[in-house]
């Protein structure tokens, strides 16, 4: 399963830059964002794995503590 590793809450998640004068993204959180862009739902622990129907919608099942696809 793919890890986030989100920062301390003292690191900000935005800086100035000094050349430019335009915000830009701390590379810590810059890394963190990153890591979600290439996360997917099947990395995720509690999503079934099983293939979708056409019209299947995304609901979570409290007896296997899962998200599941149904109709």
């Amino acid at each position: 399963m793919a890890r986030v590793r989100i920062p301390p809450v003292d690191v900000p998640p935005i800086e100035i830059d000094p050349v430019t004068k335009q915000f830009r993204w701390t590379a810590d959180w810059y890394d963190v964002l990153k890591a979600l862009e290439r996360l997917r739902l099947i990395d995720l622990a509690d999503v079934t794995t099983a293939v979708p129907a056409d019209t299947n919608t995304v609901r979570y099942s409290a007896s296997s503590s899962k998200w599941n696809f149904g109709a």
